[in-house]
């Protein structure tokens, strides 16, 4: 309690692992798509003006196998390095089900300048 007589709240944000790496995304989500076989996975990215940089978001989620194949090319290339100003990439795997994000700052070859992309895979 404080001294005003109220309580404080206590609200936690899911802070890096939210998203498609967040445990209840993939415990949901994800098993539901790694029974079945497939995997979902979107990217966002903007170029920086008057650069060859762009910021990127990316995730999937699903079959561990299928998750990176479901992400953008530009950003398979990019997941897991750590030659850009700003790579944060993230994996979660349970039992057959795998989530992964990624946000990127930095030069991505094959990045359009503004894109949207949605991929689904089943096998």
């Amino acid at each position: 309690m404080t001294d005003s007589g109220k309580t404080k709240s206590r609200r936690r944000n899911a802070g890096c692992q939210g998203g498609c790496t967040g445990c209840g995304c993939v415990l949901t989500v994800g098993l539901v798509f790694a029974l079945i076989g497939a995997a979902l996975g979107i990217g966002i990215t903007v170029r920086i003006p008057g650069t060859h940089s762009n910021v990127t978001l990316t995730g999937s989620v699903g079959k561990k196998e299928l998750t990176r194949s479901v992400l953008p090319p530009y950003a398979q290339k990019t997941f897991g390095q750590n030659n850009n100003v700003i790579n944060s990439s993230n994996s979660l795997t349970v039992w057959l089900a795998q989530g992964r994000q990624q946000f990127v700052v930095g030069k991505q070859p094959g990045a359009p300048s503004i894109g949207i992309e949605f991929d689904w895979k089943k096998k």
